[in-house]
Parts: C-alpha cells; sequence; structure tokens
C-alpha cells in the first residue's frame, strides 16, 4: 500500500465530501473534525470552504451534500456534440495547463493525446499510449471506475507502484473507484509522478460507455490553488464532449450510472426544470453543465441592421465573384500608394500576390496619413499598463514615436529586410516598436511575453533575428513577473543584441527610451513592395513544430481594413478594444494595424482584464466609451461565471457591439453576454 503522508487540503476536503455522501442526514463540524483526526477549526474552515464552492450547503448546525455538487456523470444524450480534438483544446485555453484526452482502445490501453504551451515540456511517462499504471493517474482511474468487472479485472491484478504515493492494495483501489463514480471526478496526487497532480472526467460515447477521460495535469505546489477552477473546467468539458459520435472502441460495457430522474423532469433531463426557448441560466451551476439549449434563429437588432456598413451580403458576394480585381481595387484605392499596381492578382498555386508592382508602406497609411489631416489630433491609441500607468496618444503624437524608435533602430543597423524579435507586453512600447519596425521595411516578429526561453530561442534562430527588443518584466495581477532571465538564456551565444525596456530600477547599456529620445522625429517610412514582408508569426504548434507564417504590406492591409468595417461595422470616430494579447494575430490585425489604419481608436491593457476583479473590465469599457469589443469565447464564458451583477452594475453605455474571435462560442454563452453587454457576433 502507498506510504501514509499528511494529509493536503484538497485531500482532506475530499474526505469531507466522502463523509458527507455517506451521512445523507447531514454532520455536525465536531463529527467531522473526530473523522478527520483534525481540530475543530480545521473542520469549520473546510466546511466553510466547500459550503462557499457549492459542494456543500449547511443546515443549522449541520452540513450535508450538496444535491448538485458531486452529480454522477450524464449520460451522453445530455450533452452536445463536438469533436474530441476540439474538446482538448478548449480545456487547454480554459485552464492554460497541460490538458490531456485519454480514449480506451479495444485493448484496454488509453491512447493520450496533450496539449499545452509553447515551450511546456510533456510529463515524462505521459505519451503516446499506455498499457499498465493507469490505476495510479486520474485519467486511468476516470476510465477504470466505470469498466465492467471483466474489463477491470486485469488492471486490479497488476498494481505496480510508480511512487512511493501509489496506491497498491486492490481493496483501496476499489474503494477510491467508487469514489469517483459517485463524485463524477478522479483526483491523484503524485502517485503516477513526484511533482506532478491531477485531475480527470470520463468521457462517454453514444451508447452510454466510457469511452476515455479528459483531464489536466499540474505541478503539485500550484494544485490546491487552483483546484476548483480545474475541477469546473475539467467537468464541464468531458461532459460536453460525451455525445461525440466516434467509433467505440470498447470491449466492455460501461458501468456509468443512469442520469438523474424525477418526478417532473423536464426536455433537458434534468429534474424539475424546465428551459425556456433559446435562453440559458444566467449563471453557471454545476446542475447545468453539459447541457444543450434548444436554438431558434436570431437577428440582430433592428437598428444595427439599418446603420450596418455592410447591408446586401448577397450583393457583395456577388460583386467579388464576379469581378474579383475590381472589388478589391476598389477598396485598395482608399489608401496611398507610392505607385500603383500592375496587376491587382496573380495566383500561381502554393504561391500568390497581391496589387504585384505596387510600392507602399502600411505606417504611411497608418499615421502619416491620418497625422498630416483633419484626425492628427484625435486620439489613436489607449495602452494601460500592467504598471497602473495610461498612455494616450494622438496620431501626431504617435508618429513622433514611432518615426524616432525608427530613427534608433536605423543607427543600430536594422533596414529592409532585417528580423527584429519583439518580447514584450501588450502596450505602448510593443505596439511603438512594431510600428518602428514595420516604418523601416524590417520584419517583427512578435514572441508573446513569458514564453519560454526555448520557445523565444527557436523563433530567433529560425529568422535569424538581427535584434531583440525586449521587456525586463510584465505584470501579472498587479505583480510583476521578471522576463530577464528568460531573454538572457534565450540568447546566450547568439549573434544580436538586446534593446531592453526597463521598468524596474536596473538599467541596461542599451534602453528602449533612451534610443527613441536620443533621435529626432521625421523618419520617413520606406517605400516598400506591396509583397514585402511586414511580420512573421508563428503558430501555436498545437498541430507540431510552430511554423512562421509571413504576412506582407498590401494584402494585408487591404484585407484586415474590410474585415474590421464589414465583419466588424467599425464606423468612422469609434473606439475598439480587442482584448487579444497583442503577440497573436487578432492582436497585430484588429488591436493595432487596422484600427490605425481606419483612423480609430485602439485600446490595449496588458493586465487580466478581471483584475484587481471583474468590475475592472467594465469599468474600461465604460471610461474609455469603447464602441465595439473584440473579445475571445474564453473571456466571454469567464465574464458568465463571475456572475451579471457585475454587468449590471458595470453599464457599459457606449458598447454597441461584440464580436467573439477564434473559438466555439457556446449558445448560452452567446445569450448571456448579448443579454449583458451586447449583441454578439459569432467569428469563428
Amino acid at each position: 500500500m502507498a506510504q501514509n503522508r499528511k494529509l493536503s487540503t484538497v485531500q482532506a476536503a475530499l474526505k469531507v465530501l466522502a463523509y458527507l455522501a455517506q451521512h445523507p442526514e447531514g454532520l455536525e463540524a465536531a463529527r467531522v473534525a473526530s473523522l478527520l483526526g483534525k481540530s475543530l477549526s480545521t473542520a469549520y474552515a473546510l466546511l466553510a470552504s466547500l459550503v462557499a464552492e457549492g459542494f456543500a450547503e449547511r443546515d443549522g448546525t449541520t452540513y450535508k451534500l450538496a444535491q448538485d455538487a458531486l452529480a454522477p456523470a450524464p449520460a451522453p444524450q445530455l450533452a452536445q456534440p463536438e469533436k474530441l480534438t476540439d474538446a482538448l483544446e478548449e480545456l487547454y485555453l480554459r485552464t492554460r495547463e497541460r490538458a490531456f484526452l485519454a480514449l480506451l482502445t479495444r485493448e484496454g490501453k488509453l491512447r493520450l493525446s496533450n496539449r499545452g504551451r509553447q515551450g511546456m515540456p510533456k510529463p515524462a511517462g505521459l505519451e503516446d499510449e499506455l498499457s499498465s499504471g493507469l490505476h495510479a493517474m486520474a485519467l486511468g482511474k476516470a476510465v477504470l471506475a466505470h469498466l465492467d468487472e471483466t474489463a477491470l479485472a486485469p488492471h486490479l491484478q497488476a498494481l505496480h507502484p510508480r511512487t512511493a504515493l501509489t496506491i497498491t492494495d486492490p481493496l483501496t483501489l476499489e474503494d477510491e473507484l467508487a469514489k469517483v463514480r459517485q463524485m463524477g471526478f478522479a483526483v491523484e496526487m503524485e502517485e503516477f509522478l513526484e511533482g506532478l497532480s491531477s485531475l480527470a472526467s470520463p468521457l462517454f460515447g453514444s451508447d452510454g460507455r466510457v469511452i476515455g477521460a479528459f483531464g489536466v495535469v499540474v505541478p503539485s505546489r500550484r494544485f490546491p490553488y487552483a483546484f476548483t477552477r480545474l475541477l469546473q473546467a475539467v467537468q464541464e468539458v468531458a461532459r460536453a464532449a460525451s455525445s461525440c459520435s466516434v467509433e467505440a472502441p470498447l470491449r466492455a460495457e460501461s458501468a456509468a450510472p443512469r442520469p438523474l430522474e424525477a418526478e417532473g423532469a423536464g426536455d433537458s433531463g434534468m429534474p424539475g426544470e424546465v428551459w425556456e426557448r433559446g435562453k440559458a441560466p444566467s449563471a453557471l451551476e454545476p446542475a447545468h453543465l453539459g447541457r444543450s439549449v434548444e436554438e431558434s434563429k436570431v437577428y440582430a437588432p433592428k437598428a444595427l441592421r439599418e446603420a450596418a456598413n455592410l447591408q446586401d451580403y448577397a450583393a457583395e458576394y456577388a460583386a467579388a465573384q464576379a469581378d474579383p480585381e475590381g472589388f478589391w481595387a476598389d477598396w485598395a484605392g482608399r489608401f496611398e500608394w507610392f505607385r500603383g499596381w500592375e496587376a491587382v492578382r496573380e495566383l500561381q498555386p502554393p504561391r500568390h500576390g497581391w496589387f504585384l508592382g505596387a510600392q507602399t508602406n502600411l505606417t504611411h497609411n497608418a499615421l502619416d496619413r491620418h497625422a498630416r489631416g483633419p484626425k492628427r489630433n484625435q486620439l489613436a491609441l489607449v495602452a494601460l499598463s500592467g504598471d497602473g500607468k495610461t498612455h494616450k496618444l494622438t496620431y501626431r503624437e504617435l508618429l513622433s514615436l514611432v518615426s524616432r524608435l525608427a530613427g534608433g533602430l536605423g543607427k543600430l543597423g536594422v533596414g529592409p529586410g532585417d528580423r527584429v524579435g519583439v518580447y514584450m507586453p501588450s502596450g505602448l512600447e510593443a505596439a511603438v516598436a512594431m510600428l518602428a519596425c514595420a516604418r523601416l521595411g524590417a520584419v517583427h516578429v512578435a514572441v508573446s511575453a513569458g514564453m519560454s526561453a526555448a520557445a523565444l530561442r527557436e523563433r530567433l534562430e529560425d529568422t535569424e533575428a538581427k535584434l531583440l527588443i525586449a521587456a525586463d518584466r510584465l505584470y501579472q495581477n498587479g505583480r510583476p513577473i521578471p522576463l530577464e532571465p528568460i531573454v538572457e538564456e534565450a540568447i546566450k551565444g547568439l549573434p544580436l543584441r538586446v534593446l531592453w525596456h526597463s521598468r524596474g530600477a536596473q538599467s541596461h547599456p542599451l534602453e528602449f527610451w533612451e534610443l527613441l529620445e536620443a533621435h529626432a522625429q521625421g523618419t520617413p517610412a520606406f517605400p516598400v513592395d506591396a509583397e514585402h514582408p511586414l511580420f512573421i508569426l508563428y503558430t501555436s504548434g498545437s498541430t507540431g513544430k510552430p511554423k512562421g507564417v509571413v504576412h506582407v504590406h498590401g494584402g494585408y492591409m487591404v484585407g484586415i481594413t474590410y474585415h474590421l468595417r464589414q465583419l466588424y461595422d467599425l464606423k468612422d470616430g469609434e473606439i475598439v478594444w480587442s482584448t487579444a494579447d497583442l503577440s497573436w494575430i487578432v492582436g497585430h490585425s484588429y488591436g493595432l494595424y487596422a484600427p490605425l489604419l481606419e483612423g480609430l481608436t485602439t485600446v490595449l491593457r496588458e493586465d487580466r482584464l478581471d483584475f484587481p476583479d471583474p468590475s475592472s473590465f467594465y469599468e474600461t469599457l465604460e471610461r474609455h466609451a469603447v464602441d465595439v469589443l473584440l473579445t475571445s469565447p474564453t473571456w466571454l464564458r469567464t465574464l458568465r461565471r463571475h456572475g451579471a451583477e457585475w454587468a449590471e452594475r458595470g453599464e457599459p453605455r457606449s458598447l454597441r457591439l461584440v464580436s467573439s474571435v477564434g473559438e466555439y462560442l457556446a449558445p448560452e454563452v452567446w445569450h448571456w453576454a448579448s443579454d449583458h453587454l451586447a449583441y454578439v457576433v459569432d467569428n469563428w
């Protein structure tokens, strides 16, 4: 058997849940303390936490298990169909931890797929296909708990220890699996790998049999603090994915419990509840997880439709199909070109080109064109720094900063075609750095601040970067996170210099603001070919090695501005806020370049949107009079979990449209966001 050790907070809480499940009549705190062998104050603290999180409820002096807290794993008909690979991506996006999908093969093995941050090492032993040791991991326990006796027997006969904490006694393991069936999830505390803990929920096929599990693996030091958040994410994703239509790889019937049944149950299959057509609950509660919402066609409000930039989609599409060259030439004519094009496009797969023979520079159209006209004193950029500073710059002021930094970069030897790494959080300095590179015809390579040294180095080596512009820290939840050690490790032995944006007391030989202020404004935008590279941005790596994608000045400029006006419906004089990190393609395109090209105002924010609390998000919308919000389904789900009271208190009066970008948006989240923010355009 495993060695005894002092119970962690999570383990103690799980024991309390098990005791409450065994005593439906309820237990007093003194009884819980006695069962745990801990003090009365500890028992009260554990019980209070469980009540606060919705796992338990108090009735006078006794505590009982909440009715919906540990519901049995639902039958598959309660969940929406969703591809398993999409569900794995969803779990990663929600947790930002190493996420796993384990599928049970006909031979009783677990075939693993995983998704994690770039540069995050895969835990040893959790790769490809596992045939033994399933009893030691949460993913395995979540599956074993729902196998019949015949399929389970071979696993109970080979209980080998992987660590000193691995359960190796069959009776103890059977008790553990009984708890998993009762609670609907499995927990593993360093039984499979020392220093790592995990959570998992079972995944059921269309015939009700267990086909695998979803789970996350987390460093044990962080596990107690992340437990509640991770549990909710894992359970939601597993339940939502349990109706996937996949070829059942099982050889045995599942022992999964039947769904709850009660007198007066509605069509949703949940006791005593009927949902109004097309309407989801206003709060995410355990009883609501994984259920589908009956949908009907919805239309944008009349006022939005009547004022929309794109009035006749069918006619627009027909015009683009009938004469694509004329269609895009007309839109491109809105911009200034140093030299006109000889052909609008040339498609010769796998290569293609747009506005061949033309010369332009994206920053000339994004800055100079507005700074010399009536928009010169209009706000171009509002940047909210993680250290509490707010920067507001007009088009004339932003052009001044960009041209001065471009002059400084030129003195460092940066010229057309040179690659420059940008390793900075979303803010003023990152925006100015990217624009200054583009102004010189240099190619910027933005890497998300905080990404590992290995990932940063890989991109610098791959692009043969000549210079790296880096911040020495970023801010998360108001706290400074050092980046200098990551940068120093990444550039070790590489022939490139670092231009530092020092945010602390320490200064560096080559400083961002010192270089900028040492040069006068007036560095012109260098005329480049329309097909000249503007930036290289790497893919996430979820489908293999990250790939550098090249975007160019001409076609990119024309394409993103059309999207901004016609898809996101931005109008002259409006303010747009893209919550995407500036190092993402959405941040590049709709957080920086497209709004500036169109002469609008864009908002950037470095820290978490709900720091120090959810009111901060709504205050940002209100204080900066944001008209259109571009955000992700992940953030909309987070807002929904925080609760409607924050939205009602915030009242973002100027907000008229929300665009959800990048991933699947569940209908119930769409309804919530449309009710509490503004009408939502789902761009996926």
